[in-house]
């Protein structure tokens, strides 16, 4: 392994451990931080028992490359383990909710509901987030909790999800991402603070301080050491009634369930662009490409667990003039003029 950003790989450490020890089975490891995890990859691409997913950068277009460069659809795992890695490379940067949305909704979600693992391992990285210094990209902090909630929906409760921090190089965003994914994990709703009146700061105003919690007012310090038993027996009778629930639902249920989570940005079932959502057409391209990649692969090439017999058509947009943009003379401008040469370069907008 020739790059990385840390000594131990505390991630596949984690999975092969709970191998090892026989703690799971069968463990997903789900990568969105922006970069590549090469190494992970490195060290999971011929066990069938890892199946590893990452969404990254490849590049910013497709003459230049993204560090740390790897991450291609077409690597898709090695010899019995064919199948079990897969990569969504987006070759452009920009890439925000929807684009997400769509990829775990058409690619992500499905193979994690066939695959059926016993433990998620979740690489999360906040460098996709928008105003990251280095990533690039454009998502909010809301939709690390729509993407956590897919997956825990997809998967069912009974199985263990751990989220393992990692990239991000913005400190006032960080904190808002982490919250959103906690939440998530926590079955709390995303504007918990607002429904519990808790003061709203700001990352830039909480930082890293040591002493967060005894700068709050006093009388939220009594709330917070008298809590819980009461929540957290209500918590475990939500949790027992949902577990109750899924032994009657059908992985395909799940799987829908998990979809509904982000059904506000992609809806998969929908008949037309409209009602599917905008998403950029250079990233359905790059879920195409990993869509074809993978269901060539011996994992999924004679499944009927995973339907990937055709690609997502890419978004035919309306152009701004078929909305009828209006000029002050309330005409269309394409045709509020007799020159050629201007109706021409409208055109070509």
């Amino acid at each position: 392994i020739l790059s990385g950003f840390c000594f131990f790989n505390n991630v596949a450490v984690a999975a092969k451990h709970a191998l090892d020890t026989e703690r799971a089975n069968r463990v997903c490891i789900l990568d969105w931080d922006i970069h590549h995890g090469n190494g992970t990859q490195d060290l999971t691409f011929d066990d069938p028992d890892i199946f590893y997913i990452s969404l990254h950068r490849l590049g910013s277009n497709p003459s230049t490359t993204f560090y740390p460069g790897t991450g291609k659809p077409e690597e898709v795992g090695y010899g019995t383990a064919s199948g079990a890695n897969l990569n969504i490379g987006w070759t452009s940067c920009g890439m925000g909710n929807v684009e997400y949305a769509a990829a775990f909704s058409e690619l992500v979600l499905p193979l994690l509901s066939a695959y059926k693992p016993d433990l998620i391992l979740i690489s999360c990285g906040f460098d996709a987030v928008k105003d990251d210094h280095i990533g690039d990209c454009n998502l909010t902090p809301d939709m690390y909790y729509s993407m956590t909630r897919s997956v825990i929906k997809t998967v069912g409760l009974s199985v263990p999800v751990v989220v393992a921090l990692e990239g991000g190089y913005n400190l006032d965003i960080i904190p808002l991402c982490m919250e959103a994914v906690a939440l998530a994990m926590l079955d709390e709703p995303l504007d918990y603070r607002k429904k519990k009146k808790l003061p709203l700061r700001s990352a830039k105003s909480v930082g890293a301080s040591s002493d967060l919690f005894n700068s709050l007012p006093t009388e939220l310090n009594e709330k917070k050491t008298n809590i819980t038993n009461n929540k957290i027996n209500n918590r475990n009778e939500r949790k027992q009634t949902h577990r109750r629930k899924e032994t009657r639902m059908s992985i395909l249920s799940r799987l829908e369930d998990g979809r509904r989570e982000l059904s506000h940005l992609w809806l998969h079932n929908a008949t037309n662009d409209k009602q599917r959502g905008y998403a950029k057409n250079s990233a359905i391209r790059c879920i195409n490409q990993s869509m074809r990649a993978i269901r060539d692969a011996a994992m999924w090439k004679d499944s009927t667990a995973v339907n990937f017999s055709t690609d997502i058509p890419e978004q035919t947009y309306e152009t701004p003039f078929s909305i009828k943009t209006r000029s002050r003379r309330g005409q269309d401008p394409l045709f509020d003029t007799n020159d050629t040469n201007k109706r021409s370069k409208l055109l070509a907008v």
